[in-house]
């Protein structure tokens, strides 16, 4: 899930910015910073000048595939978020 923390690291830095300077360094998990996240994993992706699905269907599918490879013991069942010349790529 590493390829996709700095989605979310960006949309708790920015949500931090947020909050009110006499509460810097309180950090609790609201309805707000809920729809943050929920917001942050439903937009679509540009990857490559081409729009992809939102973020939580690529989690979604790229863990389904990790777990299916380790389930039947073959690593074809993995299916990386990126193309085959990403770093990333399996």
């Amino acid at each position: 899930m590493e390829p996709f923390r700095p989605i979310i690291d960006k949309t708790v830095f920015d949500w931090c910015k947020t909050i009110p300077q006499e509460e810097a360094g309180i950090f609790f998990v609201t309805p707000s910073f809920k729809q943050t996240i929920h917001a942050a994993v439903n937009e679509k992706i540009i990857y490559a000048h081409e729009t992809h699905p939102p973020v939580a269907d690529i989690m979604d599918f790229v863990v389904k595939g990790f777990r299916l490879a380790l389930t039947s013991k073959s690593v074809k069942s993995y299916k990386p978020w990126t193309r085959k010349n990403s770093k990333w790529a399996g």
